[in-house]
């Protein structure tokens, strides 16, 4: 939890349960059904789901594919910045 505290918050940290034979990667604050029910979906950030995948897609052996999915994360997090802060 400490990590994701330094990156910003729980809504933007992914999860990975890794075991021996099986392994499960989701976004920490679940699909944002709630925000879709209050018509709010467009403010929900897709952070915490992009990097669930992007540490999937590592687990598997895909570090280009997960590369590029980063290179996405990254732009959504700048463009967050941006609508947040610079005015």
């Amino acid at each position: 939890m400490k990590v994701a505290q330094i990156q910003g918050g729980v809504g933007t940290a992914g999860s990975a349960n890794i075991g021996a034979k099986y392994a499960m990667f989701e976004a920490i604050h679940g699909s944002a059904p709630r925000m879709v029910a209050d018509g709010t979906s467009k403010y929900a950030n897709p952070a915490s789901i992009i990097n669930a995948a992007e540490m999937l897609l590592r687990h598997i052996g895909f570090y280009e594919k997960a590369d590029k999915l980063k290179s996405i994360d990254s732009c959504n997090q700048s463009n967050e910045y941006d609508r947040k802060y610079k005015r």
